[in-house]
């Protein structure tokens, strides 16, 4: 069931790249990419990971998370997903995430 939905959100976040990261995200992401040490860890552990088969997919044959930056992208998408019933349907994500980090 994890792996479908996992895979379900990766699908989803590879079909529409270059979504805003919400506030808490951008910070964790400055963070990642603003100490060295840090970034290296998260770099190598993608890194380790090889791009081929049978490693470049999941058990279930679909991709998998490539690197931080996808990870943030794949994050982004859940935590947004997790906020828009607060909001009843009635209005944007944006505003939805603005809302939710306000209180």
């Amino acid at each position: 069931m994890h792996k479908k939905w996992l895979s379900n959100c990766v699908s989803h976040v590879d079909n529409h790249p270059g979504k805003k990261l919400i506030p808490v995200l951008e910070e964790f992401k400055h963070l990642i990419e603003t100490n060295a040490r840090i970034y290296m860890y998260f770099t190598e552990m993608w890194e380790e990971i090889p791009r081929k088969p049978p490693y470049n997919k999941d058990p279930t044959g679909k991709s998998q998370i490539r690197s931080y930056t996808h990870m943030l992208q794949v994050l982004n998408y859940v935590f947004v997903r997790l906020l828009l019933p607060s909001c009843n349907g009635g209005c944007p994500v944006e505003q939805c995430v603005v809302l939710k980090s306000a209180n």
